[in-house]
């Protein structure tokens, strides 16, 4: 042996019992001297994926690292010959928030990025003390530290029980032993691997749903990364819209009177555009609830809806106070159809709406001017055929004005304002991506549909409970077989004559029936009849949901509505009621309502298949055109993916 080889000196050490005892250890000053480089880091570790990976789109996985570590690396501006420093030892946290401030990254891509680097830092560290990670792993989870979140001690609690090391009981549950040994360690699991811990769950022997429940209290919230949702959440507090309430009787009746207008099938006495009469419906048709606002004769406008709620927010700003942002005006004064022929008063609402949207011109502001410049428009607009209503708003204008002129200068402002309109929002990516973001988008509805069959069999035989999980489970599965939209699922109907919505055929296969009148984009499509199969997966659902579990919903009511309440009425908030149970069971989710699971399966259909939007029209009930124009985006993707596919064959 060398005698200035301080590596290999022996020396003694005393242990705990007193027992003086011989040991080889190695002394490393710095880990650089080990010249562990970031292309020996990454050959090591990637090769340990491949042999542990449990997925199985192993690539995908080592993809997922390399991009990780590759960020991370351009961060320190290092290349695959440098050496690995303190960045993944002593300065590996501060590094590791710096790079992630940096980074502009969603809170769920944060997430999953942290999990990522702190899986390279494990490897590292074990290059650099050579010691086994069946070692770390047991001794680490064997203790019990103060800090820990919710998910990381019942894993630990587990461990303790079943007496056994991490990566023994992640083979068991097929998973890969270093995540479970980074799990052991405070590291959140990201989206994708929430299948598999109800595997770890069952192999710890656990109470069912106990780690899945740990889980969903440490990521409940985290994934939401949607600029709309907080901007709504942030201005939720400043609400400024007119209340139903506080309508004066001068603002009632000239809203009657254009209702009357706009809805009425002789032909007024004020010229009416050709296509712009509203469309009412039976108020079985819809889940809106009558009010004196949009219902005429007994029937239901839901055009009216949209456009009176546009109407009291415009309104609303009108009122409000201006060291609160808004107009100013008295509330009698405020309170008239007049002022959309006032080109100031839209100028400034769209402003106002602007920065309530950090800048954006959205689709918001595009619906309002379209109606904005309808009501003056030279020749049909309802307000520019009344000069009358110019005295309601008179007194705050100069002497010479004119009604025409000011007409005709309010819609030039409301077309210029939706020319301007090109931002998004609300992104209808944002409150799923995290499911896009898996292999599997859809596994996590179907894991959703299991846990409340778990909970309706945990209820009870014939209790409400039970019921209740059941057309919950049913719902979820309708959503992804069926992806109508809100109204039409509301209003779906079942009859024991086999007359309703939803039937079943001769030979004993379930359908769903509408007309083409009932869907919002009637006029697009041409108003053909909607007669469609359901899913024969889901099938046994339906019949045991139609023969046992409502009837104990109903509570011996004859309702006539598929979907129905505790007390056998129409679920007029269904929508809400599906963004509640994503939320609450599927980990990690912030919830997202009816219309995103069109995206849903819409997206996951297209990323399978690229380019059959054909197949995706008809499971929307909508042209190729606009499933094209909606979807251009992953026509995009499969172009760079295929270019992309082509240049690395060659490299």
């Amino acid at each position: 042996m060398k005698i200035n080889d301080i590596s290999t000196i022996r020396y003694s050490i005393t242990n705990v019992l007193n027992v003086v005892r011989s040991e080889i250890r190695p002394v490393v000053a710095n880990y650089q001297d080990m010249s562990v480089s970031y292309e020996y880091l990454i050959s090591t570790h990637t090769n340990e994926l491949k042999l542990t990976s449990n997925s199985n789109r192993v690539e995908q996985v080592v993809r997922n690292h390399l991009t990780a570590l590759r960020a991370f690396m351009e961060s320190l501006h290092k290349h695959p010959s440098s050496a690995v420093g303190t960045e993944f030892s002593d300065e590996f946290e501060t590094q590791l928030v710096r790079h992630l401030n940096s980074s502009k990254l969603s809170p769920r891509s944060i997430i999953d990025r942290k999990s990522l680097l702190r899986s390279w830092q494990d490897t590292f560290m074990s290059l650099k003390s050579g010691s086994s990670r069946k070692s770390r792993e047991r001794k680490r989870a064997e203790h019990l530290p103060e800090d820990m979140n919710p998910f990381e001690r019942v894993l630990r609690q587990g461990l303790q029980n079943v007496k056994k090391p991490a990566k023994t009981v992640a083979k068991n549950a097929g998973i890969c032993p270093s995540a479970v040994g980074r799990w052991t360690r405070g590291a959140i699991p990201n989206a994708r691997s929430f299948e598999t811990i109800e595997r770890l769950e069952r192999v710890l022997k656990l109470e069912k749903g106990e780690l899945m429940e740990a889980y969903t209290v440490v990521t409940t919230g985290a994934s939401s990364s949607d600029p709309y949702r907080s901007r709504l959440k942030e201005q939720t507090a400043k609400q400024y819209t007119l209340k139903e309430a506080e309508v004066t009787p001068q603002l009632a009746s000239e809203w009657k009177a254009y209702l009357q207008y706009k809805t009425s099938r002789l032909e007024p006495k004020i010229t009416r555009s050709s296509r712009g009469r509203w469309t009412l419906v039976e108020p079985s048709e819809t889940p809106l609830k009558s009010t004196k606002f949009i219902a005429v004769n007994g029937l239901i406008c839901p055009t009216a809806q949209i456009t009176w709620w546009t109407f009291c927010r415009f309104i609303g700003y009108l009122r409000l106070p201006i060291e609160k942002g808004g107009y100013g005006l008295s509330d009698s004064k405020a309170q008239t159809l007049a002022w959309l022929a006032d080109p100031n008063a839209i100028d400034a609402y769209m402003q106002f709406m602007s920065r309530r949207s950090d800048g954006l011109i959205h689709g918001g502001h595009k619906s309002f001017a379209a109606w904005a410049a309808s009501m003056t428009h030279p020749r049909t607009g309802y307000l520019t055929q009344q000069p009358s209503f110019a005295h309601l708003i008179s007194t705050v204008q100069a002497p010479d004005w004119e009604w025409k002129e000011s007409c005709e200068q309010a819609m030039q402002v409301s077309l210029t304002w939706k020319s301007d309109a090109e931002d998004v929002s609300r992104n209808p990516s944002a409150p799923i991506q995290f499911l896009l973001d898996q292999d599997e988008p859809l596994k996590p509805i179907f894991s959703a549909m299991r846990r409340l069959r778990d909970i309706g069999d945990r209820a009870g035989s014939g209790t409400i409970n039970q019921a209740v999980a059941r057309r919950d489970e049913l719902l979820l599965g309708f959503l992804l077989a069926n992806p109508l939209r809100k109204t039409n699922m509301v209003t779906l109907t079942y009859k024991s004559n086999n007359t309703g919505k939803v039937y079943l055929t001769a030979n004993g296969h379930w359908r769903i029936k509408l007309r083409g009148t009932t869907f919002k984009n009637r006029k697009r499509v041409g108003g053909e009849t909607y007669d469609v199969p359901i899913a024969s997966w889901l099938a046994p659902l339906l019949r045991d949901y139609i023969q046992i579990f409502r009837p104990v919903l109903c509570k011996g009511r004859d309702s006539e509505y598929l979907f129905v309440t505790q007390d056998g009425e129409k679920y007029t908030t269904l929508s809400e009621h599906v963004a509640e149970l994503t939320k609450r069971h599927i980990p990690g989710c912030s919830g997202f309502s009816m219309h995103a699971f069109r995206h849903l399966v819409a997206t996951v259909w297209l990323t399978k298949h690229p380019n059959d939007f054909l197949t995706v029209a008809e499971l929307l009930n909508d042209t190729i055109a606009v499933v094209i124009k909606d979807y251009a985006h992953l026509k995009k993707d499969v172009a760079f993916s295929r270019h992309d596919a082509y240049v690395s064959s060659i490299m």
